[in-house]
């Protein structure tokens, strides 16, 4: 089997912390690749930004690379805006324009943009209520509701994505057509449940829209009905 291109883009904060240039989740990433693609460390993408204007530059590169289907997006986040440095936070939609716009080579593969910081979901929310324009189905967008522990977000963070890549990797090496942006959505949060992660998940407040639906509600009230029914 030829060697799987990178799926996933990383855009993460390049100071997490005020004169902090280390702290970084990149090596998380690292390992999660490794569980994932048979030992290789580095099928994602990577970049970080400094403030509005490169993140709307690198986001924009992210979503032009060929082959990427999701994005994850990795800095503070508070009342549905992005902390983009210490002294700009937006939670614009300008900031993801590169994404809608039709010109821009790429745009339409993207299935997913999971927005890892604090009190995000409302920012996720309204990006999935925008009005999509190209020739494929709608992408999901996922936040956090609440002001998360750094370590529990991690967590989550990487269970999330173990899940999501680990069912497209399969799909590659199966040699079958990966799952619908609507599974991805479904899915993920579905098997959170199944595996007993659902009291983190909540706890959180992660949430997954797409089309402005809210597929954690969804597929929890469905998770606990079935269960009910057994």
């Amino acid at each position: 089997m030829p060697k799987p291109q990178p799926k996933l883009a990383v855009l993460e904060t390049a100071e997490w912390y005020t004169k902090d240039r280390i702290t970084t989740v990149r090596p998380l990433f690292q390992l999660l690749s490794m569980h994932v693609y048979d030992g290789d460390p580095n099928l994602f993408h990577y970049a970080t930004f400094t403030g509005k204007a490169s993140f709307v530059a690198t986001f924009k590169d992210m979503v032009s690379k060929h082959g990427v289907n999701f994005i994850c997006i990795g800095a503070h986040g508070e009342n549905n805006k992005i902390i983009l440095n210490k002294k700009e936070k937006s939670g614009n939609l300008s900031l993801f324009s590169s994404l809608f716009s039709r010109d821009i080579r790429g745009a339409a593969s993207i299935r997913g943009i999971y927005l890892a910081g604090c009190q995000l979901d409302g920012l996720a929310k309204k990006l999935s209520s925008k009005e999509w324009e190209h020739n494929t189905p709608a992408p999901w967008f996922a936040g956090y509701g609440e002001s998360v522990d750094w370590m529990d977000a991690a967590w989550m963070d990487m269970k999330f994505w173990d899940i999501l890549l680990n069912d497209h990797y399969w799909a590659q090496k199966k040699q079958k057509k990966p799952q619908s942006r609507r599974i991805d959505a479904l899915r993920t949060p579905f098997q959170l449940l199944a595996g007993g992660h659902g009291a983190t998940m909540w706890e959180l407040g992660l949430q997954i829209y797409r089309q402005g639906e809210e597929y954690v509600d969804f597929i929890s009230r469905e998770y606990l009905n079935m269960n009910e029914d057994e």
